[in-house]
């Protein structure tokens, strides 16, 4: 499947042909040499090395960056 915002970036699905292995993404990008493999994985794929428009039109996920939280801090907990 291509990027719709930049078709140079596409994700394929690779499939297991056993049943304990998970099945993993891949991430490639068309450079002028052609197309290069980025990143393949289960898990965060894509995060840190492809523009967030590219995740976005995948629905790939990435953790907050520089470990940044959205849960508030232990100061800011409420009582219960």
């Amino acid at each position: 499947m291509l990027a719709a915002s930049d078709p140079s970036w596409a994700l394929t699905e690779l499939e297991p042909t056993v049943e304990d292995l998970d099945r993993a993404e891949g991430l490639v990008h068309r450079t002028p040499a052609g197309w290069e493999l980025v990143q393949v994985g289960t898990y965060e794929v894509g995060c840190g090395v492809a523009p967030s428009a590219v995740l976005d039109d995948f629905g790939l996920q990435c953790p907050p960056p520089d470990g940044a939280s959205t849960a508030p801090a232990a100061d800011d907990a409420q009582p219960v």
